[in-house]
């Protein structure tokens, strides 16, 4: 049977105890994830939000600000990722949102600015890739990292004052698709 975990309007913040200090940790080896309504993680000493599943993963309307490692890491052993509403990945000391999945990914309306490493950091082994309204400005390494053996396709975009690149896609097996998206101030230049 298929587990599948459904959670609305989580609030994680300020967990800095011994052993594990993610905000909040969900896993399942046979089912998805879903957060729905509005969920926040701040503050936290590791990831605010960390997902381990087995199929798809769907979040909306998430607020991760100040973490210590990663504001949200994301892995699907078998399926792919979607954010919707309104998503936030702010002055987290590592990426602000990193994916790990085996198929498609779509971003809706995602702002990542002034965290440390990447401020999106994706990674898919065989679905496209889709960013649409996305800002990703004065992150510490790309403002975008986009890898896999599918297309790229972002509309709507700001990539500014990154360190490295605004859309590093030099992993990109397929074609790369820019639409109405503004660049400036990328230290190693616009997009790889």
């Amino acid at each position: 049977a298929n587990l599948d975990i459904y959670l609305k309007n989580i609030t994680a913040n300020n967990n800095n105890g011994a052993g594990n200090s993610d905000g909040v940790e969900l896993y399942s080896d046979s089912g998805g994830v879903t957060l729905a309504g509005t969920n926040t993680f701040q503050n936290n000493a590791d990831d605010g939000l960390e997902i381990d599943a087995f199929s798809d993963v769907t979040l909306s309307n998430v607020e991760a600000t100040g973490n210590g490692e990663d504001g949200v890491d994301i892995y699907s052993d078998s399926g792919g990722v979607t954010l919707n509403g309104k998503n936030i990945f702010k002055g987290n000391a590592d990426d602000g949102l990193e994916i790990d999945a085996f198929s498609d990914i779509t971003l809706n309306n995602v702002r990542a600015t002034g965290n440390i490493e990447d401020g999106i950091d994706i990674d898919t082994v065989v679905g496209d890739i889709v960013l649409s309204n996305v800002i990703a400005n004065n992150n510490g390494e790309d403002g975008a990292y986009l890898a896999t053996s599918g297309n790229a396709t972002i509309i709507c975009g700001t990539f500014k004052d990154n360190t490295l690149y605004g859309i590093n896609a030099s992993n990109v097996a397929g074609s790369l698709t820019l639409k109405s998206v503004s660049f400036g101030s990328n230290g190693s230049g616009d997009y790889d």
